[in-house]
């Protein structure tokens, strides 16, 4: 009865000193850390001294991390109809904030230059038709 107790025990301990030795990894993993492989190697290879530790786990907690977006974009392929005529017509201010928003969703990776093309060129055209109306 103690023997297996001990086992138990002993086997629990076990995998509590796997799951502590790779928590480096486990850290670049869940953050989709874009250097989460090079991580693990250095985790696995020079994890068991305490420097290759600490560096592996450090290297998981700096910047790098989550490669997805973080902004929600609605890229539905329907096109979007015109605003009817009857609609007031978009201000300066509106459009400045439109085009800045796209652009700030771009440059955070959250779309590609194509698409953010596609979407900025029907706002512009909007917009200088409008003011030749």
């Amino acid at each position: 009865m103690a023997t297996s107790i001990f086992g138990i025990l002993s086997l629990f301990f076990f995998v509590a000193l796997i799951v502590l030795y790779f928590v480096p990894s486990i850290i670049a993993f869940r953050r989709r850390h874009r250097n989460r492989w090079a991580i693990f190697a250095l985790n696995l290879v020079l994890g068991w001294s305490f420097l290759g530790w600490v560096a592996s786990l450090i290297w998981a907690c700096v910047a790098g991390g989550d490669l997805t977006p973080k902004v929600k974009i609605d890229l539905r392929t329907e096109a979007v109809p015109p605003p009817a005529p009857s609609q007031a017509t978009t201000s300066n201010e509106e459009v400045l904030l439109m085009l800045t928003r796209l652009k700030e969703v771009y440059e955070r990776g959250g779309i590609d230059k194509d698409e953010y093309h596609r979407l900025r060129d029907p706002i512009i055209d909007r917009f200088l038709s409008q003011k030749a109306a």
